[in-house]
C-alpha cells in the first residue's frame, strides 16, 4: 500500500511536502483548479527543490485548461528538477472547469489528449489542435537542463463512470477513484476497469487503484454531527460523482444508492442560491471544501460519510485501510480539510504508519 497527500497548492506547499517526506509518505498530489487555489506547477517546482524522494504529481489536470504541449513541457521540466519523481494525474475536469463556468472534457477528448502528451514525452511529434488548427508539435531541445524525457512519468487517470473506467483500463498506468471508500462501489469500478484492461491483454490487477478520501484522525470517537461538519465539505463531490456507479451495483444498499443520487441536487444552481446564470458557478463553488452550508447538511448522511472517508481513532482508520486493501486499493491519497493538512500528515506518520510497516 502506498500513501500520499492531496494538497491545495499554495505558499505552504514546500514545507508541507517536506513534512510528508520526512514522515514516510510516498506521493504528494497538487489540485489543479485555477479559480479556487494556487497554481500547482508553481507549487511543485518549489517543492521539487525542497525534497529529495517523494513523488510529485498534478492531481488532476484536464484537456481543456492547458494544451497538450504545455502540460507535456511542464511535466518534462519538472522531471528535470526532480528526476523520476514526477507523475501526471488527469481527468475530464471537475472544479478546474466547472468553477470557471466551463464544460468538462469528453472521454474522447481525454483519450486523445493523453495520447498527445505521451507522444511528446517520448520525444516524438504529436498532432494537436491549437487555436482551432491541427498543428505538428515536437520538443526541439530534448535534453538537460531544459527537460528530462528519460525518466518515465506514470499517468493516473481519474475515472468515475463506465466509459472512463473502460478507457482507463486500456491506457492508464493507474486509476484514481476519487474520494471513494465504499467497498461495493469500488468492486463495481474494478469490474468496469477490467473490461477495458482485457481488451489490451491485461487485467485490472495490473493497474494501481488510487483513492482520495477525506481523512481525519481523532483521539476519541466523534459524533455523527461533528464528522458531518468536518468531512461533509469534501465528501459531497465523490458521492455525487460515483452515484451512477453505485446505482449499477446489486450489492450496494438501496439507502446508499438513494442518498448518493440525491446529493446531485447539492450542486444545482437553484439550491446554491444563484440568481445571475453567468455567476452561478461562482456562487456554487465559492466555499467548496472549506465549509458545509446549511442547505448542504441534509445531503451529508452516514452513507455519504462512510463511503467517502477514513476517519476516527487510529484503530478505526487502520481497520478502514485494511478493508480498502482487501478490495484492491493500492494507493491512498489522503485529502484532509485544508486547515488540518499539517496535523493530518503528522498524525498518520506517528500513529498510523508504524502499525502498517
Amino acid at each position: 500500500m502506498k500513501f500520499g497527500i492531496l494538497l491545495t497548492p499554495g505558499s505552504d506547499s514546500p514545507s508541507l511536502v517536506r513534512q510528508a517526506e520526512e514522515q514516510g509518505y510516498d506521493t504528494a498530489f497538487f489540485v489543479d483548479s485555477p479559480a479556487l487555489f494556487g497554481d500547482p506547477w508553481v507549487s511543485m517546482g518549489a517543492t521539487a527543490a525542497n525534497t529529495g524522494r517523494i513523488t510529485l504529481a498534478i492531481g488532476v489536470t484536464n484537456p481543456l485548461t492547458r494544451s497538450a504541449p504545455v502540460t507535456a513541457s511542464s511535466l518534462a521540466g519538472l522531471n528535470a528538477l526532480a528526476p523520476g519523481r514526477v507523475a501526471l494525474g488527469i481527468g475530464v475536469g471537475f472544479t478546474a472547469t466547472l468553477a470557471m463556468g466551463m464544460r468538462r472534457a469528453s472521454i474522447a477528448e481525454l483519450e486523445t489528449y493523453i495520447g498527445q502528451v505521451r507522444q511528446l514525452l517520448a520525444g516524438n511529434e504529436a498532432e494537436v489542435d491549437l487555436l482551432g488548427q491541427p498543428t505538428i508539435v515536437q520538443f526541439l531541445r530534448q535534453q538537460q537542463p531544459w527537460i528530462n524525457l528519460q525518466d518515465p512519468i506514470p499517468f493516473y487517470v481519474a475515472a468515475a463512470n463506465p466509459n472512463s473506467l473502460e478507457m482507463a483500463g486500456r491506457i492508464a498506468d493507474a486509476v484514481i477513484l476519487g474520494g471513494l471508500t465504499q467497498p461495493d462501489v469500488i468492486d463495481t469500478c474494478r469490474e468496469l476497469l477490467d473490461v477495458g484492461a482485457r481488451k489490451v491483454g491485461r487485467r485490472s490487477d495490473d493497474i494501481e487503484i488510487t483513492v482520495t478520501p477525506s481523512v481525519l484522525v481523532t483521539d476519541h470517537e466523534w459524533s455523527f454531527e461533528e464528522l458531518q461538519t468536518e468531512l461533509g465539505p469534501k465528501s459531497m463531490a465523490p458521492a455525487m460523482n460515483f452515484s451512477r456507479i453505485a446505482s449499477m451495483s446489486s450489492s450496494v444498499p438501496e439507502s446508499t444508492k438513494r442518498d448518493w443520487h440525491d446529493i446531485r441536487h447539492a450542486y444545482r444552481g437553484e439550491t446554491s442560491g444563484a440568481t445571475d446564470p453567468r455567476r452561478k458557478h461562482i456562487t456554487t463553488y465559492r466555499n467548496y471544501v472549506l465549509s458545509l452550508e446549511d442547505w448542504q447538511r441534509p445531503y451529508v448522511t452516514e452513507s455519504v460519510l462512510n463511503g467517502t472517508s477514513i476517519a476516527g481513532t487510529p484503530e478505526q482508520c487502520l481497520a478502514k485501510i485494511a478493508m480498502l486493501e482487501r478490495h484492491g486499493v493500492g494507493h491512498i491519497l489522503m485529502s484532509p480539510h485544508p486547515a488540518r493538512v499539517g496535523e493530518t500528515i503528522q498524525a498518520y506518520g506517528q500513529e498510523i504508519f508504524p502499525h502498517l510497516k
